[in-house]
């Protein structure tokens, strides 16, 4: 039976609780998508702290868990808000022969076509996980410049 690794990851204290993006939320929906699948969770891993970048005991846990070959897919909402640390975590994972799939991100490397789409975006591996904070930012801009030159909310 595939073990498959869920990674539940939150920025602070108060997400960690919140009931539409919490850790247990998270885990949830991770057991739920390998149940779905057939496939055994043997790990769960978490952490409550800033995703913009790496320096997350859990989630090194679970690279190291790749790493020593414990894990045949890895599940999570999301990984990081830094693309390099994705882009990193995914490519590990192929070597590693190790499937990944987001939750909320339509991305699953377990399947030929989620392998295809990742592998050869002419874009690069990993930026369909584009980080949410960036994609914020850019709509926050965009609307103030809207807003600046009357245009509506």
């Amino acid at each position: 039976m595939t073990k498959a690794f869920v990674y539940c990851g939150v920025s602070t204290e108060e997400q960690s609780e919140d009931d539409h993006y919490g850790v247990a939320l998270q885990e949830k929906r991770g057991r739920a998508f390998a149940k779905q699948k057939g496939w055994r969770v043997a790990k769960v891993r978490e952490d409550v702290g800033s995703g913009k970048d790496d320096q997350r005991p859990g989630y090194h846990e679970l690279r190291k868990d790749i790493a020593a070959g414990e894990a045949d897919v890895a599940i999570a909402d999301r990984l990081s808000r830094n693309v390099r640390a994705v882009y990193d975590f995914l490519e590990r994972t192929r070597q590693g022969g190790v499937g990944f799939v987001s939750t909320s991100k339509s991305f699953d490397t377990t399947t030929a076509m989620g392998r295809a789409s990742d592998w050869s975006s002419p874009i690069g591996p990993g930026q369909c996980l584009r980080p949410t904070g960036a994609l914020l930012s850019r709509q926050l801009r965009s609307r103030s410049r809207s807003m600046a030159t009357g245009g509506s909310r």
